[in-house]
């Protein structure tokens, strides 16, 4: 049997700007002290990029070094998961900012080996989104 929360749960689609701005709020209030943040990891995930001939349903490569915001023909669904992704990569990074400016801290579980935080020549979104590098982790599980 499942349990219920004890504590009251808040489920928001943070590629929302409404709702991002919900959080941006609570963010600021006296009380928080700290942030986790977790954004999806599957369309940024390196091991896409390994491949099998013999192996023809693995998942296929969404980025590359050359093209970290999204690769060029992609199915509409797997561009509207990036699009997403890279909505809350960016979400991320204002989250970032904003704990920086407040002097609040801020966990990202967000494990280095993600083609997303690439740092070539890229325009200011993505090279503002690999800044969340810096506080970077290998945590993909809570146990």
């Amino acid at each position: 049997m499942p349990k219920s929360p004890k504590v009251m749960i808040t489920k928001l689609d943070l590629t929302q700007a409404c709702n991002q701005q919900l959080v941006f709020d609570w963010i600021s209030l006296p009380q928080v002290h700290g942030v986790f943040l977790a954004p999806p990891c599957g369309t940024a995930s390196l091991a896409r990029n390994i491949q099998d001939p013999a192996e023809p349903d693995l998942p296929q490569p969404l980025r590359s070094w050359e093209e970290p915001d999204v690769l060029p023909d992609l199915t509409e669904l797997d561009f509207l998961r990036v699009s997403q992704a890279n909505i809350l990569y960016d979400f991320t990074a204002a989250c970032q900012d904003l704990c920086t400016k407040l002097g609040k801290n801020l966990c990202v579980r967000e494990p280095s080996r993600f083609s997303f935080l690439a740092d070539n020549t890229l325009d200011g979104q993505t090279a503002h989104r690999s800044r969340c590098g810096a506080v970077s982790s290998s945590l993909c599980l809570w146990f």
